[in-house]
């Protein structure tokens, strides 16, 4: 993909003293920039879903319900009406 960007040019002096100071070309710098970004985010979205995974566990645990859970039959074929 191409992505053009306008800059202004202090962000644009401050990208290219950056990357230098990394040792990469500016557009080599900007796209790993963007892919720590683009990780850091993808790991925020687990984080968030662990969390609530684990609030829900906490919540089972603080009020479990002996029940006993529906048997539910495996359908067949045969049981079901074809018309």
């Amino acid at each position: 993909m191409t992505l053009t960007l306008e800059l202004p040019p202090d962000m644009e002096r401050e990208l290219h003293e950056e990357a230098a100071k990394h040792g990469q070309h500016a557009v080599d710098f900007t796209i790993s920039l963007l892919r720590e970004r683009l990780a850091r985010s993808r790991q925020e979205r687990a984080s968030r879903i662990a969390a609530l995974l684990d609030g829900w566990d906490a919540e089972d645990a603080a009020q479990p319900d002996d029940s006993p859970l529906p048997i539910i039959p495996p359908l067949s074929l045969r049981e079901i009406a074809l018309e």
